[in-house]
């Protein structure tokens, strides 16, 4: 199946496809300015349920090859899902509600670096810490029912986890001057993240007979890699 080219994705690689010849455009059109400050703003596939991350960021350009960014992360995304199926080979019908949720804060500090700061189109690349709280659930019920429709047990269970996190980033990205003080980019990069979490599950059943209950909790520590979403935003120097 083809995959959905997103917006910041596709800004990106509108970018790429000018930045060869903008690499030998006029200098003194284009030049990023130096010493100076900008305000930039960064957002991922939003939705009205989600957003892969939104950024605010205050960037000290600090010559024409190198800049400190200091940035806000935020990321929300819910979900729900409520099913009807009929268990294979029995006239038993259930009903599923899945419900999920997660969010994301952040504070990240990374060093940029411009290898043609004077071209139209600028190629950089940024390696960052990113220090972060994370929080999510999952929660699933299910109620079953015999073949008249009475009630026949349910079950449900929730799984909720939150925790700080500490990730190392590689980033690359593209940035287009629009005019002398404004700016249009987009990046992309990998990172690897270590996450202490304090995780709780609960799971209750109810049955012809009787019910039971189940709950654990404890400490949970986990390394992982991932993609950093593309993303486009803006800049403005001052």
């Amino acid at each position: 199946m083809p995959r959905r080219l997103t917006a910041p994705a596709f800004v990106l690689a509108a970018l790429s496809l000018v930045a060869g010849p903008a690499l030998a455009a006029d200098p003194a059109t284009h030049a990023l300015p130096s010493p100076a400050w900008a305000v930039e703003f960064g957002i991922a596939n939003a939705s009205l349920t989600s957003f892969d991350g939104a950024t605010i960021s205050l960037r000290r350009q600090k010559s024409p090859h190198a800049a400190w960014r200091y940035g806000l992360s935020v990321s929300a995304s819910t979900s729900k899902n409520d099913q009807e199926r009929t268990a294979s080979q029995s006239t038993q019908t259930s009903n599923d509600v899945l419900n999920t949720s997660s969010s994301n804060l952040a504070l990240s500090v990374t060093r940029l670096t411009f290898p043609a700061p004077d071209a139209v189109v600028r190629p950089w690349f940024g390696a960052g810490l990113e220090l972060g709280w994370s929080a999510s659930k999952y929660e699933r019920s299910t109620v079953y029912r015999d073949q008249n429709g009475g009630f026949d047990g349910s079950q449900g269970y929730e799984d909720r986890n939150h925790g700080p996190s500490a990730a190392l980033m590689g980033l690359f990205g593209l940035e287009w001057n629009a005019s002398d003080r404004f700016a249009i980019h987009a990046q992309y990069g990998q990172a690897v993240r270590y996450r202490r979490l304090f995780y709780e599950y609960d799971e209750h059943q109810v049955y012809t007979g009787g019910s039971s209950d189940y709950h654990r909790e404890g400490p949970m520590s986990e390394w992982s890699t991932y993609g950093v979403s593309a993303r486009a935003g803006v800049s403005v120097f001052w």
